[in-house]
């Protein structure tokens, strides 16, 4: 067996290299079904004809489920920005382009976006009046059938060597409203980078989409919820100051 090369380590799952695949390894809390569905929508997405790493295979390893996939060469977006922050506004502005050309593309076996959000709102740590509500919330929210990543952060689009551009980490896909796809990379921008960074993300967005604003925040209360999952406690509670807002 090759060395193994750790990326990174967190929460649930550990990534590594190991030649010319990159491994994503889940903890026992990670359902098998959970990490099926990712390696299908990111198969899902391929097939949508969006440049993804390929899925090799679905393994076991030391009695854990892992994900297989190709080894894509280059740097995050994310990356490129800490190392070249002068690059920032035409990697911004990119990142934005590529999040748009997704919701473009159809991907009509995808899970859909509205009951995916339900689920995790049912699960977030909050009282029953403020579920009930964001429940409420989301029923009376305009759904399409858009192709939305559910993760579109600047860490998980890499800029291979040639300039092209390839989409990791897919667990959160579905078929649903860009707008709320935009939120959740509103959130998630914030809380990794702040939000000065979240906000410039936004007018981007909202200027190369032609929506408003207002049309991507009303979903802020409702991604954040459905965050809470997936964060530690610090977390946890900036998501429920947006919740509140």
């Amino acid at each position: 067996m090759e060395d193994r090369i750790i990326l990174s380590s967190r929460g649930e799952k550990t990534v590594y290299r190991e030649g010319d695949t990159i491994v994503k390894i889940f903890s026992d809390l990670r359902p098998k079904a959970d990490v099926l569905q990712e390696a299908l929508n990111q198969c899902r997405a391929q097939e949508a004809g969006i440049s993804v790493p390929t899925v090799k295979e679905i393994r076991r390893i030391d009695g854990k489920w892992a994900i297989v996939s190709e080894f894509i060469e280059g740097e995050t977006i994310a990356e490129r920005i800490a190392a070249h922050p002068e690059e920032k506004d035409e990697l911004m502005d990119r990142f934005v382009e590529l999040q748009l050309e997704l919701h473009r593309k159809r991907a009509p076996l995808l899970t859909l976006q509205v009951p995916m959000l339900h689920h995790h709102i049912h699960d977030a740590d909050l009282d029953a009046v403020t579920r009930y509500e964001l429940h409420i919330q989301l029923d009376n929210m305009p759904q399409k059938r858009e192709l939305c990543h559910g993760d579109f952060r600047p860490d998980n689009v890499i800029i291979r060597p040639d300039g092209s551009y390839c989409i990791t980490d897919w667990p959160r896909a579905g078929q649903g409203n860009g707008a709320a796809d935009a939120a959740l990379s509103w959130v998630m921008i914030a809380i990794s980078n702040g939000e000065e960074l979240a906000e410039d993300y936004l007018k981007r967005f909202c200027e190369k989409g032609d929506v408003s604003s207002e049309s991507v925040k009303k979903w802020i209360p409702i991604t954040a919820a459905s965050l809470m999952h997936a964060y530690g406690k610090k977390e946890d509670n900036y998501l429920k100051s947006l919740i509140k807002k």
